[in-house]
Formats: structure tokens, sequence, C-alpha cells
């Protein structure tokens, strides 16, 4: 051998050339371990019936989760593959953008609507429901009561400002005083709470352990509190200490299924139960010679008092009937029926258990009403209605409180977990929270 041109006289070795890495395969690789995450999450799906939804979240990431990142990172292999892998392997590059490209196609498609079906079998976070709203007197401040807590928001931007904490339950009242100086709340918890509005600072609780606290109201002066115990009746509590200043019992006013006050506090209505065919309104002062209005042994679902206390709007339904729900307008003073209306849902809608709210505007002029996922507003004197659409994405949900602003130019609507105001003259939405 001539190692003249080798004077180390050390072994010559030819460089070996790295082998060339695979891009396309890897993406195509990729594609079908998506593929399979997807198959595996819908055999499961099958072979149990539908059952395995109620293991949602574990079954999302397989099935959803997993094969979305899988398929991006496959295309980007893949494309990866067609710059830098010689001719012949371009084919698998090929067939890779191809794979997850149908796949994110069917993932994005599909993979939405079935990942927030299984959010329903995750458990629910703290104050994540809305139960009760009030706009305070000067249309500044919407008070929103949630889980554990109240929320105020700023009307104008709908923007949280404030949270005030004390409840360990449901906050199923909030409700202003006339003069707006103080917020009071009732919660499932049992407690009555009063709130500086000032400071937002709690000023009394009381404690009421009479089962359910069912209605909530102040007085037309705003010196007392009138709280609907389910087990002891009527119960008047001091503005100013929270101490019980009065009481009605139970069996004076009798058995009932829903009672509201109207809104100066003047007057309450009750259905006494489903197989008393009336709706008794009361004068809070006396008690004695109540209003009846008939209701022809139908079932009241909801009612609600003009603010001149002139007519009351009652929603009764009749689950024999294909389209059960009836709205009613009845003026007071006569008993007699102003308005009829058939509502738009069906029987197996009022079962599943869509929530019929009723408001009336500040003026007494226009009434807002629902029956599920949407809300209309009638002109009493034209009887026009103007129909208002909840957003898309939350149609499996229902309107559960609608609220005139003072000026009865917004309407603030609570939808199970988020709540929305509109413009009452123009139908705009103008901002959601959360």
């Amino acid at each position: 051998m001539d190692n003249s041109s080798n004077p180390s006289n050390e072994p010559i070795v030819e460089s070996a050339q790295k082998p060339e890495r695979n891009w396309g395969r890897l993406g195509l690789i990729a594609g079908f371990l998506a593929l399979g995450g997807m198959a595996i999450g819908f055999l499961a799906l099958v072979l149990s019936g539908g059952f395995a939804i109620f293991f949602g979240p574990f079954l999302t990431i397989p099935m959803v989760i997993l094969p979305l990142f899988a398929s991006m990172a496959g295309i980007v292999m893949s494309f990866i593959g067609v710059g830098r892998t010689s001719s012949s392997k371009n084919k698998e590059a090929k067939a890779g953008i191809i794979l997850n490209a149908i796949l994110l196609f069917v993932l994005l498609i599909f993979g939405r609507p079935f990942f927030g079906l299984t959010l329903l079998f995750l458990p629910s976070p703290e104050n994540d429901y809305l139960y009760s709203m009030d706009f305070s007197p000067d249309g500044k401040t919407l008070a929103t009561g949630w889980t554990n807590e109240i929320r105020l928001l700023d009307v104008k931007t709908g923007k949280k400002f404030d949270t005030l904490k004390g409840h360990t339950a449901e906050v199923d009242f909030v409700l202003y005083s006339p003069d707006g100086s103080m917020l009071a709340s009732a919660s499932r918890d049992q407690t009555v709470r009063l709130w500086d509005t000032t400071t937002n600072e709690q000023i009394h609780s009381i404690t009421i352990d009479q089962g359910w606290l069912r209605a909530f109201s102040f007085s037309p002066d705003g010196n007392s509190l009138m709280v609907e115990s389910e087990t002891e009746g009527l119960i008047f509590l001091s503005t100013t200490s929270l101490e019980i200043t009065r009481t009605v019992p139970l069996n004076q006013i009798g058995a009932r299924y829903v009672i509201v006050f109207s809104p100066d506090g003047t007057f309450m209505g009750i259905n006494r139960d489903f197989e008393d065919p009336d709706l008794y309104i009361w004068h809070i002062s006396n008690f004695e010679d109540p209003i009846t209005i008939t209701r022809e042994n139908n079932e009241t679902d909801g009612f609600d008092f003009s603010p001149d206390n002139k007519t009351i709007a009652v929603i009764r339904e009749d689950l024999n009937r294909e389209i059960p729900g009836e709205l009613q307008l009845w003026d007071i003073p006569s008993r007699k029926m102003l308005y009829s209306e058939q509502l738009d849902y069906t029987a197996s809608d009022a079962i599943s258990g869509y929530f019929i709210t009723v408001a009336f505007s500040p003026d007494s002029k226009a009434l807002a009403y629902t029956a599920g996922e949407y809300f209309n507003l009638l002109n009493i004197d034209t009887g026009q209605i103007t129909p208002f659409e909840t957003l898309e994405d939350r149609k499996r949900f229902h309107v559960s409180t609608i609220v005139f602003s003072p000026d009865g130019v917004q309407i603030a609507v609570s939808i199970t977990d988020f709540a929305m105001l509109w413009d009452a003259q123009s139908g705009d939405l103008l901002w959601r929270y959360p």
C-alpha cells in the first residue's frame, strides 16, 4: 500500500453519511396515532351504547385532545418532509399532509360539540351559577347573586368591580332598598344579610332557620324587609337591625306553591297549591279579603305585578295540551283578563324544566317574558311583540331571570351561568358577563 500521501501512516477511514430522517413517515405515523385515538373513543361510545359519555373528561383526551395535537404535529412534520426528503419519500410526506388535514377538519367540526358535551360531566366550579339580579335605583350597578357570593357589575361596561362575600350557599335574592343605600340578600344558607352600598361592607346578618326562604321584598318606605319562609310564614325584619318585628303565620295565608311581592311591596300574590284554582292577592297591611283571580283549574308557573299595581301577568300551564303554556294579563281591580297568548314551547319542554319568567317595565307599559331559550318584549298597549334571541352556543340553557333597568331602557337577563344586558328599544346585545 502506498502511504506516501499519508505521512502519519494512519489508516484512512471513509466518513459515513448520516441516514436521511424520513419526516414524511413521521408525519404519517402521527396521523395514524390520531386516527387510532379517535377510533378507540368512538368504539367505546358504540359498545357502551353511549354510556361512555359519562366518562367524558377522560374520553375527551384520547378522542379529541391528543388526536388534535398529533394531527397538527403530523402536518408540520409532513411539510418538513416535502422540503427535506428525497423525491422517493415525498409520497409519504404528501400522504401525511392529506391524512392529517382530513383529521383536523373532522376534529374541528365534530370535536368541539363533543368536547362541549363532555364538559357537562366535569365538576362545576364554585360560583358558576347565577341565581338573582337587581339594578341599583340609579341604574349604574347590577347586583348579581351567585353561589356563595354577590358580584357587582358596572352597567355601562359589564365589568365586575367588587365582590361581596359572606354567604355559604346559593344567593337566591339580591334586592336594593328604595333609596339605594342598602343591598339586601337572602341565601339557601338560611341567612339574610344587609350591605352598605357606599362601602360595600356587610352591616347586619340574621339566620332564619325556617326552611327555604321563598320570597323577598322591601316595604315601600324601606324600613322593613319581608321574607317568606317555607315553614313559618311571612316574617317582617327591621332594616336598622334585622330584628323580627312581625310575623304572619302560615295558617293565616294558607299553603302556597308560588309567592310574589309587588314591586312597591304593598301586595303579595299567592298560588296556594296545585289543586286550588285561584290566585290570591293580599294587601300586606292587613291580609284580609284577598282579591281572587280564577285560573280555570290550570297550574300557575309564574306571575308578576306591574309597578302601578293595576295588572298582574300570569303564566298558566296545562300539560295535557300540546302547547301547554299561556300568558295572561289580568286587571286586578276588575278581575278581568286583558290579554292572552299561547307560549311557544311543548309539554316535553315544560317537563324538562323550562324556566317561565315575566317582568314588567317600570312604566307598566311593556312586559318581558320567556319560555326556555328566548324572551320576548310585549307592548301592552298595542300588542306588538319584539323577539330577543339569546346566544346560539347557549341554546341548551334557559333564561331564568329578567330585570328592567330603572329607566326601562335596558333589560338584564340571566342564563344559567352568565348575564347579558340588552337595549330594550333596539334589541341589541350590549354586553355579556363573564
